[in-house]
């Protein structure tokens, strides 16, 4: 964000350099930067995120699905990665992409304007790109699309989403669906390797959704650059320690707004947890508590299960113990099954994990 006149601090210098520093995240009273090194820094939080977890050292497959969902962060890690492929041998970005648009509206009318917007973008990057909406989940027979996606579901999709008594159950369930749908693309695909374009506000938001719902045990999976939870795939969130405002401070500079095709994030709907969680952090920030998301981010990734259990939940993949089957209707930790029973929908919640366990 650049710093406005008589709110951070005059004719302070570029921390990596002599000039002018009119840049900042976060904070603008820990690091102000030029423009060329504030760019530059947020590059490098992309890369070392990658490099310092030897995601593709070695013999690795380089193959990598990564996930573009139209939004201010998916958009920017399209451009990072296209810059990175674009590098010098020695620092050329080491990962093979392919793009998986994902979809989430309901209507007919808004999936193909969708579509139809991501045909002006898909020049980016030179490589496949499949197309894939939330209702696939309840498909059996699944193959991704390079087109347009199979739409077969999505009227049942629709009454399932909308069969949730609480608008905080519903929320969490489209999160755990998104990862789920994600991850059986990249089984179909054969691709080891998942990229989420999850900013270290997103992560921050869902840490904490993570505890008011029962997930204290997960949240180093939920807030960490790397999650090793599913059995087929590793989910790499290079993003996270990346702020949003950075995120659209470098857009704005190298005029990436054609990639943001969702203007405005969906909102969550007012009465659910979710929401709270997401006001309570900007009001931290707002207050004067700048590092409230790095704090949480700090914190969440620490925290691991000391007994995770022997069972894996079928759809966030955590360990839960067996003592739990007792109540369980769906193979599912007891975070999720407190989820599931909010739908009344049981036939079509019965059909999705039906596919979850078979695929």
């Amino acid at each position: 964000m650049a710093a406005e006149s008589g709110t951070s601090q005059p004719h302070r210098s570029c921390v990596k350099c002599p000039e002018p520093g009119i840049y900042h995240g976060l904070d603008a009273k820990k690091a102000v930067y030029c423009k060329p090194c504030f760019i530059t820094m947020v590059k490098h939080k992309f890369s070392s995120s990658i490099g310092k977890k030897r995601i593709f050292k070695g013999d690795a497959s380089k193959e990598t699905l990564v996930i573009y969902e139209g939004n201010l962060s998916s958009g920017f890690m399209l451009w990072l990665i296209q810059q990175g492929l674009a590098l010098d041998a020695h620092k050329k970005l080491q990962l093979q992409p392919i793009v998986l648009v994902l979809l989430t509206q309901s209507t007919l009318k808004e999936i193909q304007e969708y579509v139809d917007q991501v045909a002006e973008v898909r020049n980016i990057l030179k490589t496949d790109w499949y197309f894939v909406h939330l209702s696939s989940l309840l498909e059996d027979q699944f193959q991704p699309s390079t087109s347009a996606p199979s739409l077969a579901m999505l009227e049942k999709w629709n009454h399932l989403c909308a069969s949730f008594k609480t608008n905080t159950a519903r929320v969490e369930f489209e999160r755990l669906s998104r990862t789920a749908a994600c991850l059986r693309t990249a089984k179909a695909l054969n691709i080891n390797k998942v990229m989420f374009a999850d900013d270290a506000d997103a992560l921050s938001n869902d840490s904490l959704n993570a505890l008011c719902l029962g997930r204290g045990s997960s949240l180093g999976d939920i807030a960490g650059i790397i999650d090793k939870r599913h059995p087929s795939a590793t989910i790499i969130r290079p993003l996270r320690d990346v702020s949003r405002l950075e995120i659209s401070t470098v857009n704005e500079m190298h005029g990436n707004g054609y990639l943001v095709l969702k203007k405005t994030e969906s909102a969550a709907p007012k009465r659910a947890v979710q929401p709270l969680s997401e006001g309570l952090i900007m009001d931290l920030q707002k207050n004067g508590f700048k590092s409230t998301i790095t704090t949480i981010l700090s914190v969440a990734s620490k925290v691991h299960a000391l007994h995770p259990g022997d069972q894996k939940c079928s759809i966030c993949f955590t360990l839960y113990p067996l003592e739990d089957e007792e109540t369980n209707d769906y193979g599912c930790c007891r975070a999720c099954n407190t989820v599931l029973r909010e739908s009344r929908d049981t036939q079509t919640l019965e059909t999705l994990f039906h596919v979850l366990r078979t695929c």
